[in-house]
């Protein structure tokens, strides 16, 4: 009944070997800034759309993020976070 009246808002979550990034697959209106800025082309896209009707990025599972967080800094909408 509290789903009616409150957006869930959802994360991806990827633990990585030098950091972790986290999309906030909300946020994401699927411009891909992140996936041409990602030096070893580690984003994709989500294959189920947001609330927004869009496909949004998400981190690829099987992947040697250095933490560089160039796909953060050229995201316009600041829905990726890197932690190192």
């Amino acid at each position: 009944m509290l789903n009616l009246f409150f957006k869930t808002f959802h994360k991806v979550e990827v633990e990585l070997a030098m950091g972790k990034i986290i999309i906030n697959r909300e946020r994401c209106k699927a411009c891909a800034l992140c996936t041409l800025a990602c030096p070893k082309q580690l984003i994709i896209f989500s294959k189920e759309v947001n609330l927004q009707g869009f496909y949004p990025a998400e981190p690829r599972l099987d992947n040697e993020c250095t933490g560089c967080a160039l796909c953060a800094e050229s995201c316009p909408d600041v829905a990726i976070e890197v932690w190192r």
